[in-house]
């Protein structure tokens, strides 16, 4: 990329590090920390955290606005699946706004519930959604809990 003479060197920089276009929003670059960048005009973007602690960013495509959780666009970036609305970004260290790639996987939605709500009393019609999730995925979860008798009995989601 040829860059303006009086471009800044600090955008220079910033397009020299390890920048990949995200598949979608094909007007940004994502870089492997978090870092969103506008390719028009070679600047990070701005992003805020939303309600829940997770970083958000707005992106245009198409003359519309979207706010997006930098969270996916690293993982749609840098390690794009099928099926992504049935699967959560899941931080491992659960550091919200750390979204360097070593830190994030996908999870699938049930596994995600399943793994921090671990103790939380669950309602039947709440479990049956989980289930129904996991077998669009083509996966049984399988979670202990203790029966009436003090056994651990396998139930499925």
């Amino acid at each position: 990329m040829l860059y303006n003479k009086y471009r800044c060197l600090t955008c220079q920089n910033r397009m020299n590090n390890q920048y990949k276009v995200h598949p979608t929003f094909t007007g940004y670059a994502v870089s492997k920390d978090g870092d969103v960048i506008n390719k028009k005009t070679n600047r990070k973007m701005k992003c805020r955290t939303n309600k829940d602690g997770y970083l958000i960013v707005g992106l245009m495509k198409d003359k519309k606005q979207y706010i997006k959780l930098i969270n996916r666009l690293v993982l749609e970036t840098y390690n794009p699946i099928e099926n992504q609305h049935l699967y959560h970004a899941h931080h491992e260290n659960r550091i919200r706004n750390d979204n360097n790639l070593k830190n994030l996987k996908w999870e699938l939605k049930g596994e995600h519930i399943i793994h921090h709500h671990k103790g939380v009393k669950r309602s039947d019609e709440f479990r049956k959604r989980i289930s129904e999730a996991n077998k669009i995925a083509g996966k049984n979860l399988h979670h202990k809990k203790a029966n009436s008798g003090g056994m651990m009995v396998s139930e499925v989601y």
